[in-house]
């Protein structure tokens, strides 16, 4: 049997990974045997073989191929692969791959003919995302209030790792630090600070000292933005080259489109003399020449300026 899993959706596509292995591991018992391949770092080369030999000792095969559309030098070795596991009843062949661009059209149109389940992962949005926040929660045990479920899709978007991540610190709060107000309380968080550091430096700054005043990390949230600020960098060198940003910088898809639509208005040379910006700040942080505290304020601040005065 094989499937066919893709999507911009990571998530869910690595879960539902996950989750047809197990259901094969526990089916086949200890005749079985596990086959992992990456198309970019791997030699293809033996994986046909594989998904079509069978043998006494081994009743089972479980074959994994990542990302053979987004690096498809090989792929001729992943349809082979594909036919042939497809003609053998003891094998079980996954194809996984994130978003497929128009380029790899044909080749995946090749690969769901082979497939017999396809499942596309698509950006959850709308009612669908809350209630996939909703039921995630429920799966978790936390007891999450309207409030804080709407807050946790605005400032996430259908970006379901930022999801994740927001529900494991979530799990960790002690109950005392939970306000009746959840809604103002899950406003205030480093995604907001990031998402108004460009667009409005002036929220970005009462961010700041909102989180400051809730007991964040200044190094915490220093951290962040500058890893924000390269992200906004290099989607704004990959967008003047005209490429899009390829999945080995590890940024999830929704964050590049969220980022790109950002950076559209702001030149390189703006976004290069923020991150210098960082730089200087984290070499006076480190020197103890400025506390971490103030280092946040006067980049915010002088963001502020240079967006206000246009010199972006």
């Amino acid at each position: 049997m094989n499937y066919l899993l893709y999507g911009a959706d990571t998530f869910r596509s690595r879960r539902k990974l996950v989750e047809i292995m197990e259901a094969y591991r526990a089916k086949a018992g200890v005749a079985f045997n596990m086959h992992r391949f990456d198309a970019e770092e791997d030699d293809l080369a033996r994986m046909p073989a594989i998904a079509g030999g069978q043998s006494l000792f081994e009743q089972k095969k479980l074959i994994i191929i990542e990302r053979p559309f987004t690096f498809p030098r090989q792929f001729t070795l992943v349809r082979d692969a594909l036919k042939r596991s497809a003609q053998d009843k003891g094998s079980l062949m996954i194809v996984w791959d994130s978003e497929v661009g128009q380029d790899a059209k044909k080749m995946l149109d090749e690969a769901s003919a082979l497939a017999d389940r396809t499942q596309v992962f698509e950006i959850l949005k709308g009612d669908k995302l809350l209630r996939w926040v909703e039921e995630e929660a429920k799966s978790r045990k936390l007891n999450l209030a309207r409030a804080e479920i709407l807050g946790m899709a605005r400032r996430c978007g259908g970006d379901l790792w930022a999801l994740s991540g927001e529900m494991e610190k979530r799990a960790v709060m002690p109950s005392e630090s939970i306000t009746t107000n959840q809604e103002s309380r899950a406003d205030a968080t480093v995604f907001q600070l990031g998402d108004a550091f460009l667009v409005s430096p002036k929220d970005a700054l009462r961010a700041v000292h909102t989180l400051l005043e809730q007991g964040e990390n200044a190094v915490g949230m220093f951290m962040y933005l500058a890893g924000y600020a390269r992200t906004l960098m290099l989607v704004r060198s990959y967008l003047d080259q005209g490429r899009p940003v390829p999945p080995r910088h590890g940024i999830h898809p929704f964050v590049v489109k969220k980022a790109s639509a950002q950076v559209r208005s702001l030149s390189g040379g703006f976004l290069a003399s923020i991150l210098t910006r960082f730089f200087e700040e984290d070499i006076k942080i480190k020197t103890g020449l400025a506390r971490p505290e103030e280092a946040l304020v006067r980049l915010v601040t002088l963001t502020s300026q240079s967006v206000s005065s246009g010199a972006i």
